[in-house]
């Protein structure tokens, strides 16, 4: 699944900012059983999918090489050190000792196999791992990465490619290194048993189950009953009633934007017009249409991740000026793209911009469908979501804003922004890439063609005996999970 499609199907799940602290949680007590429930069950046991549905299903099975703290810093993993050579090459030291599920031994020919999988033109990584040029292996724990040209993200993409062994063609039966390794998969479920000779901590969690209940009612129904003890993609309109029952909610930033987004091959190529709309779209859809787990956006970094700049200034609305831009002129008719669910925020747009005589004719369409219809370029306004899955605001500006951007479907093809963008993707002195990156964003304001509106959250629901740590990636990683002493 595309970044698109992954993008918009998490936008639907709405969240706020809280943490429970685990700092000082004993580990000596067993869970017998535990259980987490999603909406989405896995379509692929891949470890090469990025659909995330199947990447929260994998993250207690799998591993990368370096992971993320709970704060998106890197941590090691089955790499326990790394540096740059060179600004081309990479010296990556492995983890000695690590076992995979079938008893084999990790060894640097089991990363290279690996991660040249993810590169090839199978796997949904590939783009992502684009700019790498060579994997060699030194020794047995020791390996070099060289990129094609200096790449500040590298150790970011790398924390999405999963490492199993050698020679591996089938993914049935998931074998990594992680904590869990898989006992039984069926209808959409998975039974993991802990793994004893995981080279980590050992989890609290004899068992884990990764259900699969589709039902919002009935997922809700598991958990109030107590058969589910971690509840992902809780309903907003359930939190109120899961707290007076006793329920641990949990709600945290999801790194993920939407905007909205003007077609300039399109009548919107008259900047008087963006900018008439841009002083009329209101700036409380987050508040109306959020149940309070939306929050206002201003930029195109999400508060948290490099990038994300204080000094950017809120949208300022003036109907005045808008009618004053729009002048006598007769009655204007817009498209409006949707995915099928966020139809209110249509017909919120629809009664905005009728203030200066545009009429939005909203178009929703299913999410299998949806990407196609955006890229095909027949659409002239068009709702786009985005989560910063690399905590960089870089790679939205290459994807989405670069002239040959894979999701650039606002005919944006600006040679200075262009040349920022391509700079900002090979800058490795981090100071100088923040000021590049703010200067991008507000250059890309200018313009008008990307409007931020809402950053969502997620809102997670786990039983008043356990204690999770906020993870700002998402992930639900079962060794992170503890009685509460």
């Amino acid at each position: 699944m595309s970044k698109v499609k992954t993008s918009l199907i998490a936008l639907l799940c709405l969240v706020a900012l809280a943490s429970v602290s685990c700092e000082t949680v004993s580990t000596t007590v067993e869970i017998q059983d535990l259980s987490i429930a999603y909406a989405q069950g896995p379509s692929s046991l891949s470890p090469l999918s990025f659909e995330v549905q199947n990447r929260q299903a994998l993250a207690n099975i799998y591993e990368p090489l370096i992971m993320t703290d709970k704060t998106f810093n890197a941590k090691t993993a089955l790499a326990v050190s790394w540096g740059r050579r060179s600004d081309l090459v990479w010296d990556i030291h492995l983890r000695k000792g690590v076992a995979f599920h079938s008893g084999d031994v990790l060894t640097a020919k089991d990363v290279l196999y690996s991660l040249n999988q993810a590169r090839s033109d199978s796997s949904e990584l590939s783009s992502l791992l684009s700019s790498i040029k060579e994997i060699r292996t030194i020794n047995d724990h020791r390996l070099e990465i060289e990129t094609h040209l200096p790449d500040p993200l590298l150790l970011s993409r790398l924390i999405h490619v999963y490492i199993y062994p050698d020679g591996t063609q089938d993914f049935e039966i998931p074998v990594g290194t992680g904590p869990f390794r898989a006992k039984l998969i069926q209808n959409g479920n998975l039974e993991l048993e802990r793994f004893d000779s995981y080279w980590g901590e050992r989890p609290q969690s004899k068992k884990l189950t990764i259900r699969t209940i589709s039902s919002a009612n009935d997922r809700v129904q598991a958990f109030q009953n107590g058969n589910v003890d971690v509840l992902a993609n809780v309903p907003p309109q359930k939190v109120s009633d899961l707290t007076w029952q006793g329920k641990q909610i949990v709600t945290f930033p999801s790194l993920e934007l939407s905007f909205l987004m003007f077609n300039s091959d399109s009548i919107l190529n008259d900047q008087q017009l963006r900018q008439a709309i841009w002083l009329t779209i209101g700036d409380d859809y987050a508040e109306e249409l959020g149940g309070g787990f939306l929050r206002p956006a201003n930029q195109y970094a999400a508060n948290g991740i490099f990038g994300f700049s204080s000094e950017i200034e809120d949208r300022q609305l003036s109907l005045e000026r808008a009618i004053e831009l729009r002048g006598e002129g007769p009655e204007l008719t817009l498209t409006l793209d949707l995915p099928e669910g966020l139809e209110a925020l249509g017909e919120k747009m629809d009664q905005d911009l009728a203030a200066i005589n545009i009429d939005l004719e909203v178009r929703s369409w299913p999410i299998n469908e949806y990407e196609q219809q955006i890229l095909s370029g027949n659409t002239e306004l068009y709702f786009f979501g985005w989560k910063h899955d690399l905590g960089d605001v870089g790679d939205f500006y290459n994807s989405v804003v670069h002239g040959t951007g894979e999701f650039n479907a606002i005919a944006l093809n600006d040679p200075v922004l262009n040349q920022m963008i391509e700079k900002s993707q090979t800058l490795l002195d981090i100071a100088e890439r923040r000021v590049l990156l703010e200067d991008i964003a507000e250059g890309l304001l200018d313009k008008q063609l990307v409007m931020p509106l809402f950053e969502s959250t997620l809102i997670y629901g786990f039983q008043p005996e356990l204690i999770w740590d906020v993870r700002l990636d998402s992930q639900i990683l079962a060794d992170e999970i503890f009685l509460n002493p």
